[in-house]
């Protein structure tokens, strides 16, 4: 049988874990993005910083209100 040069056979020493931190930003970072939320989308800003607070009931109708609102540019009917 023909030996495959498939991924099995691939040396491992040169082989580097990958650095990714798409999901973490520093404290900084954060308060950067939040203040231009604040300037750009003072609304958007006011729903974020009330997040945390709010009922479940006013989180899952923001949430059904904007995915009917997406739903209706996917459309053409918003």
């Amino acid at each position: 049988m023909a030996e495959c040069g498939g991924l099995l056979n691939r040396p491992t020493s040169d082989v580097t874990p990958c650095q990714s931190s798409t999901s973490e930003s520093s404290p900084g970072d954060l308060a950067s993005y939040l203040a231009l939320l604040s300037e750009k989308s003072p609304d958007l800003a006011a729903i974020v910083k009330a997040w945390p607070d709010l009922p479940e009931a006013v989180k899952a109708g923001i949430v059904a209100m904007v995915k009917a609102a997406d739903a209706g540019r996917e459309d053409g009917t918003a």
